[in-house]
């Protein structure tokens, strides 16, 4: 029988846990970048780089550690180029994928 005193202890969330592969940040990114909110791929960006490490990020994307937390802080708005060094450190590139139209969708 639980006592009102006795709490019990919960560990928070933390996607970085569930980034254990490349694949998994693989998967993890390409979801986050169909999101409208680009505030919503700039934080799994974030987690991805906490998942590999911050500083092995930075050593493979050919920037200053600084640079790159700057780039992906909560205030971040990370440039073209950044987001593309970032990118290829992860062994990724930048897309643009053509959307089917509404016809070809129904279709």
């Amino acid at each position: 029988m639980k006592r009102e005193n006795d709490m019990e202890e919960y560990k928070v969330f933390d996607p970085v846990d569930f980034l254990k592969t490349e694949e998994d940040i693989q998967f993890y990114l390409e979801a986050a970048a169909q999101d409208e909110d680009p505030k919503a791929f700039l934080r799994a960006l974030r987690t991805a780089a906490k998942a590999r490490g911050m500083m092995e990020l930075a050593q493979q994307a050919d920037m200053p550690r600084e640079s790159l937390y700057r780039a992906l802080s909560e205030n971040g708005n990370p440039n073209y180029m950044t987001l593309r060094k970032i990118a290829r450190a992860f062994g990724m590139n930048l897309t643009m994928v053509r959307q089917p139209s509404s016809k070809e969708a129904t279709a």
